[in-house]
């Protein structure tokens, strides 16, 4: 009996030491912390989608004062605030507030852009590509030109988005004739079509750009060239570039000052010239009841805070 205890006795103690030499061997601390892996770092999200070469954030639909979105791009990571929804919003109620939506049915497409290295702030153009019909346009606005730091310039936006309102008020199909061809144009020839007898380009060519406007397009000379020599004809510097860019900056002149112009310059003719349209006239009265900036007229599109043009697209 006493044997039969000291066998079992040293059976237990057996037992015991090699249940210690297990769990060392099950969890040996130094084992433990080579065996584990180091720890994938996680992969910057990369932007998915089309990228424009263009610099477009979005493409929308317009219809009225409602927007819809047609297309959205992936955004370079440095203009990544203007992929924000609240930012198409943003830019497009400004444009709503100050043009009224009666005055701007031609407006069927909204192409929002950013793009610092793009040379223009904004644009209208027909969404025909082949500019045969001028009932339906898109407007392109690019937020690093009226924009700073994330936030509207409202001035800078505001005064483009008059500009671009004077394209449309005197581009569409029922002021320009996009059938007749610049050879059989027997009035202005816009680039998109001949000027009909009662739109406002064509008095506006025939009363102040009939005189000089071979030295601009036969000696090849620029509008910087043309306001140097004629500066009291301008409201600004970029208005000598062509009668369409003068037209749009005469009108947004006419729009933003508050009374007519009081002086005897050719300029200050072309501004008070809209006063003879009652459509013009009453569509200032509206723009002006919604305009929440100021604008210093008198440095107007001559001390940008970057050197861009306003429009795209260049007019004869």
């Amino acid at each position: 009996m006493k044997d039969l205890r000291i066998v079992l006795l040293m059976v237990l103690v057996f037992a015991i030491l090699s249940a210690c030499n297990d769990d060392d061997e099950v969890v040996p601390s130094k084992s433990k912390t080579s065996s584990t892996p180091t720890p994938t770092p996680t992969p910057t999200p990369t932007p998915t989608g089309e990228t424009s070469a263009e610099g477009i954030v979005a493409i929308y639909n317009v219809n009225g004062n409602e927007i819809t979105l047609n297309k959205e791009y992936s955004v370079n990571a440095s203009y990544a605030i203007y992929a924000s929804k609240e930012k198409h919003k943003e830019v497009w109620n400004y444009f709503t507030k100050l043009i009224p939506e009666s005055a701007r049915p031609q407006l069927k497409r909204l192409v929002l852009v950013a793009d610092d290295n793009a040379d223009y702030a904004a644009y209208v153009a027909p969404v025909d590509e082949n500019a045969q019909d001028l009932s339906a346009w898109e407007m392109g606005l690019n937020f690093t030109a009226l924009y700073i730091d994330g936030f509207m310039d409202k001035p800078e936006t505001g005064y483009t988005m008059i500009h671009e309102f004077g394209h449309l008020l005197t581009l569409h199909a029922g002021q320009i004739d996009s059938k007749i061809s610049e050879s059989s144009c027997s009035s202005f020839f816009t680039g998109e079509g001949c000027t009909k007898s009662s739109s406002y380009l064509n008095s506006f060519f025939d009363d102040f750009w009939k005189d000089i406007y071979a030295e601009l397009t036969q000696s090849q000379s620029s509008g910087q060239n043309l306001y140097e020599k004629y500066k009291s004809r301008f409201v600004t510097g970029y208005a000598a570039s062509n009668p369409g860019e003068d037209i749009a900056e005469s009108f947004t002149h006419f729009v933003l000052k508050l009374d007519k112009a009081s002086g005897s310059t050719m300029a200050d003719k072309k501004i008070n010239s809209f006063y003879d349209y009652t459509e013009a006239s009453t569509i200032r009265d509206q723009i002006r009841k919604n305009l929440d900036f100021e604008y210093a007229l008198s440095n107007a599109r001559t001390s940008q805070r970057r050197a861009k043009r306003i429009c795209r697209h260049q007019h004869n």
